[in-house]
This record gives structure tokens, C-alpha cells and sequence, in this order.
């Protein structure tokens, strides 16, 4: 059976907006980059309001949107995590770049 979505103009109109961010910020916490975030919210059947897909510009998008904040971005600025060096700290520590 073919399914036919309406078209929307706006991503907030879309049917289970508020679960599809409730569950972007899930799957940031649990340390997923965007492009996997993408592909798992896709394969759990979320949609863009003019696509049958979401793209990681889509997860941008609602990330500015409601101030969220990526993994990669979070950890930026920060030297050390867990007790290990990320790639800016140890740059910094070592006075190169």
C-alpha cells in the first residue's frame, strides 16, 4: 500500500514533532553523532516536512532551534574527558596549531 503524506511547510507542523526532538536530545546524550542520529530516526520511521527522510541538515536545524547542543561541540572546549585528552586539549597542552 502506498502511503500519502500531506504536504507541510514547516517542520513544526509536522505530525510528532515534539517526540522527534525529544528523541534527537536522547540520542545525543546517549553520544551519537548527527549522521547516525539521522539514519536512526529515519529508520525509526521520523520524516522531515518534505521528505521521507531526516538529513543531518534537518538535525541542525532542530538542534538550533531549541538549543541544543551537538556531542562534537559540546566537548570543543574541553581538554579532558574521562580522564583522556581530546584532540583540541592536547593541542593546546602541547602549544601546536
Amino acid at each position: 500500500m502506498t502511503q500519502v503524506i500531506p504536504p507541510i511547510h514547516r517542520q513544526a507542523d509536522a505530525s510528532h514533532y515534539e517526540e522527534l526532538v525529544t528523541r534527537l536530545d536522547e540520542l545525543t546524550r546517549q553520544g551519537l553523532t548527527d549522521p547516525e542520529i539521522a539514519e536512526q530516526l529515519t529508520a525509526e520511521g521520523f520524516h522531515t516536512a518534505r521528505r521521507l527522510a531526516v538529513t543531518v541538515g534537518t538535525i541542525h536545524k532542530l538542534r538550533k532551534n531549541h538549543g541544543q547542543v551537538s556531542s562534537l561541540h559540546r566537548h570543543r572546549k574541553v581538554s579532558m574527558i574521562d580522564g583522556f585528552w581530546t584532540l583540541p586539549g592536547l593541542t593546546r597542552e602541547l602549544g601546536v596549531g
